[in-house]
């Protein structure tokens, strides 16, 4: 059977094929496959522990929804609301970037870890740690990171591999740019309609063009200060797993 082929989109990551749906996911998954390929789904009802991947592709089949459409729909659940991008700020307001190191940390090995981490972000911040895996913060316990940043790398050793990720909260960025254009939009606003005399005569004028204008820019520098971030993060997780490949020891 033929089957339509979603359009190119961001890499979303892979669904674990024991990851079971409830009745709710599975309508969800369906109802975002059909927007992908239009062809009404069959009625699929989930057991009571739920379904599998495995079995809404085959159910999705069925209608004629295609298999991969299936997928990215299922794909598109696991990513959590804040790392989706945002149509509102123009990006996402989380970022995460994760590693596989191909062994088990020690340890032993947490401290010199935490250094390199240290030294890449020019911060101290905070760390905590257990026998299998450590979580260093830039957040200091009651206070605000340093220019307002909320940083976070972790360890978790699983196995015999080692899962290392970079998160950043972009929540005070948000706050920053679009609190600021909003206040001067609202501070311009006051002021045409002092000048003009009345809120008439401020829209006759076009001056709401002003804050909309400010929004538009306060969307365009976060997005940019998103992808910078983004591209930071992606290369301090890459150099920690490089370097964490072989002993810290």
């Amino acid at each position: 059977m033929a089957h339509d082929t979603p359009p190119t989109s961001p890499r979303l990551p892979e669904v674990p094929a024991d990851r079971r749906f409830d009745q709710e996911e599975t309508a969800r998954i369906l109802r975002r496959a059909t927007e992908l390929r239009p062809v009404l789904p069959a009625t699929l009802s989930g057991a009571a522990d739920g379904v599998t991947l495995a079995q809404l592709v085959a159910a999705a089949e069925e209608a004629g929804i295609s298999p991969e459409a299936v997928r990215r729909a299922a794909s598109e659940l696991t990513v959590p609301e804040a790392l989706r991008v945002s149509p509102w700020y123009g990006a996402a307001t989380r970022i995460v970037e994760e590693r596989v190191i191909g062994r088990a940390m020690a340890v032993e090995e947490f401290d010199a870890f935490t250094d390199d981490v240290r030294r890449l972000y020019g911060m101290m911040g905070v760390v905590s740690t257990t026998p299998r895996g450590l979580t260093w913060t830039s957040l200091l316990p009651g206070t605000a990171a340093p220019a307002g940043r909320r940083l976070s790398v972790s360890l978790a050793v699983r196995g015999s591999t080692t899962v290392l990720r970079v998160e950043e909260d972009l929540t005070p960025d948000v706050a920053g740019y679009f609190g600021a254009a909003t206040g001067f939009g609202a501070i311009g606003m006051i002021a045409a309609v002092g000048v003009l005399g009345s809120f008439g005569s401020v829209l006759a004028f076009g001056a709401p063009i002003v804050p909309v204008a400010l929004l538009a820019g306060a969307r365009a520098l976060f997005r940019r200060t998103a992808e910078r971030r983004r591209a930071e993060a992606s290369a301090i997780a890459t150099q920690l797993a490089t370097r964490c490949e072989r002993s810290l020891l």
